[in-house]
């Protein structure tokens, strides 16, 4: 059957140059769609690499001077007061941990740098994000961020006050393999940019891989602890025990505002992170973004499937003088059917191989899509969508069983008609 459908395909090379040349346009028009709206959906669903279904971010602001309310304070006796405000949460029904400080992860906020290791050899600082957090405010807890090494627990980790003078960094486990080719990282010296000599932080343990920010693929990222988080305004982030609903508990919390006033500090909202996440996606154009690439796609699938559906619809339609002699000659139902389905198959496969590799051309010249930010200064993330080779092979298989299952619809329902009409009715007007 396989020798028969090659050598129609070639005594009819005239009747399917029109639409061998249709599936290499389309095949490059669907990669130039596809490509975008797949590595958009695939940035949206990977993990984040903390519990955001658990987290509640409770923003805290200070009451204005000319508030009835207000008193005049020290610094200690504000920090006493911040502290005693997250004491109340954590008493809180439904709560498990409580952690302050002045900015969240995923925030708009975030802190850019790069660390060079301490061999004389090494002179490119390797981009990174840095995330501050406050010893003793159960940070790591909260996110329910993991030790890889096992050298602590998070509890002792968040806990961890740096010795008098010296410099302590905790990074993620994708920064310590992009730093050291074993991953072993833990005693080992990073050294800021532009940096004294003697400038060197420790790095005291690695941990599980983490998103600075949910449309960033990029897992690099270390932690720096800091003195303080008490300013007018600051945040807390809420761990809510298992089996807590997240956005009624923040629902809940309102309702207790005024109570949670300590000092000059109060309440000003509680949000589901999911929410926050949702959010910041939106006013940064993500949401926009993905929206438009679903939009786009799917208009452009409907027409896909009407447009090469119905152009081997009608070409497999005019093959029933041919395939009735074929009947009058004792082929069976199946051989017909099978021969007009493998046509369509090995034109389909044939396109689509050329197709991809006139789009190779372009996309070794301009790149493939990397979604709405592949990483911050381009530091490399280790995912598919970064790896030219998988990236296009999974691509191309995509496109690959579209246009397979376009051709399939098209294919056998008129070959399904034919194979079961009568030689005679057939060849009527032979």
């Amino acid at each position: 059957m396989l020798q028969l459908i090659f050598k129609n395909l070639w005594n009819m090379r005239g009747r399917y140059a029109w639409l061998f040349l249709e599936l290499i346009i389309i095949t490059g028009i669907t990669w130039f769609i596809i490509d975008r709206t797949v590595v958009s959906l695939s940035d949206k669903y990977l993990p984040l690499g903390y519990d955001s279904g658990r987290l509640v971010r409770v923003a805290i602001g200070t009451l204005p001077t000319d508030h009835p309310g207000y008193a005049q304070t020290d610094s200690a006796t504000n920090a006493d007061n911040a502290y005693s405000l997250i004491a109340k949460l954590r008493r809180i029904e439904g709560v498990e941990y409580a952690s302050g400080n002045s900015d969240y992860i995923n925030s708009t906020n975030s802190i850019n740098t790069g660390y060079k290791t301490d061999s004389p050899s090494d002179s490119i600082p390797k981009s990174v994000m840095a995330f501050e957090y406050v010893p003793g405010q159960e940070f790591f807890e909260t996110y329910g961020i993991q030790v890889v090494d096992g050298s602590h627990s998070a509890e002792e980790l968040s806990a961890r006050q740096p010795p008098l003078g010296k410099n302590e960094i905790i990074i993620t486990e994708s920064y310590a393999k992009r730093m050291w080719h074993d991953g072993k990282a833990v005693g080992r010296k990073l050294k800021a940019p532009h940096s004294d000599d003697d400038d060197v932080s420790t790095v005291v343990a690695v941990v599980t891989d983490l998103r600075a920010k949910s449309y960033y693929r990029s897992k690099d990222l270390v932690f720096r602890p800091k003195a303080t988080f008490i300013k007018n305004s600051f945040e807390v982030i809420v761990r809510l025990k298992p089996g807590t609903d997240q956005a009624k508990w923040a629902r809940e919390l309102r309702s207790r505002y005024s109570d949670l006033r300590t000092g000059n500090f109060y309440v000003m909202s509680s949000t589901p992170f999911d929410n926050l996440i949702e959010r910041t996606e939106y006013f940064q154009g993500i949401t926009a973004e993905r929206n438009a690439n679903f939009i786009l796609v799917g208009f452009f699938l409907i027409n896909l499937i009407l447009g090469v559906t119905g152009s081997f619809y009608l070409q497999t339609r005019r093959r029933i003088e041919e395939m009735g002699i074929h009947r009058s000659f004792g082929a069976r139902r199946g051989n017909i059917t099978g021969i007009l389905i493998g046509e369509g198959l090995a034109l389909t496969t044939v396109a689509c191989i050329a197709g991809n590799l006139l789009y190779l051309q372009y996309a070794l010249k301009f790149g493939l899509s990397t979604g709405y930010s592949s990483s911050y200064n381009n530091t490399p993330d280790g995912s598919w969508v970064s790896n030219f080779g998988e990236h296009f092979a999974i691509i191309s298989i995509i496109i690959y069983i579209l246009l397979i299952i376009c051709v399939l619809i098209g294919t056998y329902m008129p070959a399904r008609s034919i194979s079961r009409i009568n030689p005679v009715d057939a060849l009527r007007d032979e």
